[in-house]
C-alpha cells in the first residue's frame, strides 16, 4: 500500500460489507445469513490470480484488497473473532470471502484482503 494519508479521490469503487450472523435452523443445524452493514467507498488494490484444474474443472482465484476509511462499525475489538466469520464483502455482482483485516493507523484506513474463487458453477 502507497504510504500517506488516504484521500477521497482514491477512494473510486462502490462496495457493500455485510456482517455475517450465525442462526440456529429447526433442526438444530447452523447457517449463516448476510444482512448489510455498510454502503462504502473503496480503492480496490489488485494482488494476485492464479487459475488450476480440480475434477476437469478451470477454477480461478482472485485476491484484492478493498482500501476504507476507518470506521467503528469495521473494527474487531476481540481477539476471538475472526473477520472472516463476520464479513463478507459484495463488489462486481459476488460476494467476496475475507481472508484478514489490518489498520493502517489514523487518516489511513482499514485494509479489506479477500478473495473470490470462480469454479464455473452459477449459484
Amino acid at each position: 500500500m502507497k504510504e500517506g494519508l488516504l484521500k477521497a479521490g482514491e477512494l473510486d469503487t462502490y462496495i457493500i460489507i455485510y456482517e455475517l450472523t450465525r442462526t440456529q435452523d429447526s433442526y438444530g443445524g447452523y447457517a449463516n445469513s448476510r444482512s448489510s452493514l455498510k454502503s462504502v467507498w473503496a480503492k480496490i488494490v489488485p494482488h494476485k490470480g492464479t487459475e488450476k484444474v480440480e475434477d476437469d474443472t478451470v477454477t480461478g482465484t482472485l485476491k484484492v484488497a478493498f482500501l476504507v476509511r476507518w470506521d467503528a462499525d469495521l473494527q474487531l475489538d476481540s481477539a476471538t473473532v475472526s473477520p472472516q466469520r463476520k464479513f463478507q464483502i459484495y463488489y462486481l455482482s459476488k460476494y467476496w470471502e475475507l481472508e484478514s483485516t489490518e489498520y493502517n493507523g489514523r487518516g489511513k484506513g482499514i485494509v479489506f484482503n479477500c478473495s473470490f474463487k470462480d469454479d464455473g458453477r452459477l449459484d
